[in-house]
């Protein structure tokens, strides 16, 4: 079944978005998507709220599951709340360990262990991930400077490759109790979709195809009114960590658009919806690869991407839908590259800890109907508990269908393989 027939089984949730606390939050999460205004002042409209203190926001801006988008709105944010000073410098740091046992149908096969292929033999295997590991510092500088730095520790990496990579690097101009508008400059996450996952560990399949993340610096401007968070993206060409991509060194050759409307309804009812639009990605190619040297010398066709995603909060309880497809066929597979994911959560208590309850459907599609790299196909039921507020424990069960890299895609994948896999984990903030 195609991604296109799942959207209309699915429709129910496909154009519409809303993001809504737990009734076990905060204050300070409940206060989401209130828009405050006046004296000149415009308050940022976003899911749970600005960061409160130090450690919520460094625990955000190291976040690789639900923080994903928008890390610059979250530092002036947190100016907004004094988490971060109008002038001084603070430092925080994330981490996420898990111990993965996956089982295969077919020997050698393992959409999760193996990010490489050729990783694990057998029809077993287990391994202890450094899933993230990431060191963070906020500067400030009078009420309209604000900068970050971010270094990440990387399990998998390619050739040539540090272990530890300045993955963001950037500034900001802006102050939204002033004025709704802002811009940055530098390495940051390039704003398109939204790729929240409530997995506590696992990504969702639109995240594994077209979360972007620059490697050279990027100019992204943004505005933030009454609900309304809009933000254009100039992106250098070349191939950047992530999707986008476009062959040449112009520094305007590449762009992302980015548009989301959030709307409280009161009564613990909000509604999130989002497009975007990314000009040229990785899929562009006869033979795909995640690193410059990999796509010399080849033809590349433009091939740009679009994504609508949809949240809908009512009480504990969160629903998402987000779909995201390039506009033309990938050269690699002579189909166009579609993610769907379905996902919700319901937000409790396990003796008086704060517990998330996840379950999520996700697809890829990417090959013609009977190809060994026709789709791959992932469910993940997951559970997470916070034994304190920079602390937490989860486990998930994933079941995958079918196997197809991005590595070599033609030649390693193969669509028969199913396997179940069992997650253990931590995050740790400081």
């Amino acid at each position: 079944m195609t991604i296109n027939k799942t959207i209309s089984a699915l429709a129910f949730s496909g154009v519409l978005a809303a993001s809504v606390s737990s009734s076990m939050a905060d204050d300070a999460l409940l206060r989401g998507a209130q828009d405050v205004t006046g004296g000149g002042a415009t308050r940022a409209v976003m899911d749970e709220g600005p960061a409160q203190n130090r450690q919520q926001l460094f625990e955000r801006m190291t976040d690789f599951q639900e923080y994903v988008q928008g890390k610059q709105l979250e530092l002036l944010r947190a100016r907004q709340t004094g988490a971060l000073p109008d002038m001084g410098i603070k430092f925080g740091a994330g981490f996420t360990g898990t111990y993965v046992y996956e089982r295969t149908n077919t020997d050698g096969k393992f959409p999760i262990l193996s990010r490489l292929p050729g990783q694990h033999s057998g029809s077993s295997g287990s391994d202890w991930i450094v899933n993230d590991a990431a060191w963070g510092a906020a500067v400030t500088a009078g009420d309209w400077l604000t900068g970050y730095a971010q270094l990440e520790y990387i399990d998998t990496r390619y050739a040539n490759e540090e272990d530890i990579q300045l993955r963001k690097a950037f500034g900001v101009v802006g102050n939204l109790d002033r004025f709704p508008l802002y811009a940055y400059f530098g390495r940051n996450t390039i704003d398109f979709g939204d790729t929240t996952t409530y997995n506590p560990f696992t990504h969702n399949m639109n995240t594994h195809f077209f979360w972007a993340l620059s490697d050279d610096p990027v100019l992204g401007i943004g505005a933030v009114y009454d609900g309304w968070h809009v933000v254009g993206t100039i992106i250098p060409e070349g191939r950047h960590q992530r999707v986008a991509s476009k062959e040449g060194d112009d520094f305007f050759g590449n762009y992302a658009v980015n548009v989301t409307k959030a709307v409280d309804f009161g009564n613990g009812v909000r509604l999130k919806g989002g497009v975007g639009y990314l000009h040229s990605t990785i899929y562009d190619t006869v033979v795909p690869h995640h690193t410059p040297s990999g796509i010399a010398g080849q033809n590349q066709s433009e091939n740009g991407a679009v994504n609508a995603n949809a949240t809908l909060g009512w009480g504990p309880v969160d629903v998402m839908a987000e779909y995201t497809t390039t506009l033309d066929d990938w050269p690699a597979t002579g189909k166009p590259v579609e993610a769907l994911t379905v996902q919700g959560r319901y937000k409790d208590s396990i003796l008086s800890y704060p517990t998330t309850y996840s379950a999520v459907y996700s697809r890829g599609d990417f090959g013609p109907s009977g190809s060994e790299f026709e789709f791959m196909e992932q469910m993940v039921l997951g559970l997470e508990t916070h034994i304190d507020e920079n602390f937490s424990v989860g486990v998930e069960y994933v079941r995958n269908h079918g196997f197809a890299p991005l590595i070599n895609i033609q030649m390693t994948s193969d669509q028969s393989v199913e396997t179940d896999t069992f997650v253990a984990g931590i995050h740790v903030y400081f």
